[in-house]
């Protein structure tokens, strides 16, 4: 679905670009990585183990960071909201539960919530922050610096492979907190029983018009 969608091969295309122009050569390579190849790794949850992930969280309740009760009330519980299921889960390399670039932007309902949200969403950001940087350099140039004709006209202390990276990073997590295929199979299952619900009750409602035409029928006979 969102590889036959344009605007998300535009904001794709766009991304890759972006990325291309980082000039440290290993965050350009670990962006584009993680953005552009389905097997990338999520590193941060490699040989994870499961007392290595409840010992994390014993850490997180005891600073405070969640609440037993809102824990219960999560689904699949505390584990499953701080470790949401990755492909090869515990492995040295484990992988998304789905491309990037079929990732939504935000749970159902919320923006860019459709596949392909993520990188759509993204684009827009990577834009924003390109401007915001450039408008910083603009507005806050200290006098007699000159006023900066490259790329971005930032300045000094503004590192534009930040500029550039920070967006695509921010949320490219959403590949996993959000998973798609979760909501699109509920609506789909939802939009059947529905459907399913409605053919009943036609059904009946036809059985109901078939038994008064030949009570009527009988009637009519009898009046004879």
């Amino acid at each position: 679905m969102a590889d036959g969608s344009p605007l998300v091969r535009q904001s794709i295309d766009f991304l890759r670009s972006q990325t291309l122009a980082i000039r440290d050569r290993a965050l350009r390579d670990a962006t584009l990585d993680a953005t552009t190849n389905p097997d990338t790794c999520v590193r941060h949850r490699a040989s994870l183990s499961a007392a290595e992930k409840q010992a994390l969280l014993d850490r997180v309740l005891a600073d405070g960071l969640y609440a037993l009760a809102d824990a219960a009330a999560f689904p699949g519980g505390v584990m499953a909201g701080v470790f949401p299921p990755v492909l090869a889960d515990g492995t040295a390399c484990p992988k998304l539960p789905q491309p990037f670039r079929s990732a939504p932007g935000s749970a159902f309902h919320g923006h860019h919530s459709m596949p392909g949200g993520l990188p759509i969403h993204e684009a827009f950001n990577e834009k924003s922050d390109v401007s915001l940087a450039e408008n910083y350099g603009r507005n806050y140039r200290a006098p007699g610096l000159p006023d900066g004709h490259g790329r971005h006209a930032t300045f000094a202390g503004l590192s534009e492979d930040v500029v550039l990276a920070a967006p695509i990073w921010h949320d490219w997590a959403k590949a996993i907190v959000f998973q798609c295929c979760v909501w699109i199979v509920r609506m789909v299952r939802a939009a059947l029983e529905r459907d399913k619900g409605a053919s009943a009750t036609a059904v009946g409602a036809a059985s109901d018009d078939d038994a008064a035409s030949h009570k009527a029928r009988a009637a009519t006979r009898e009046g004879r």
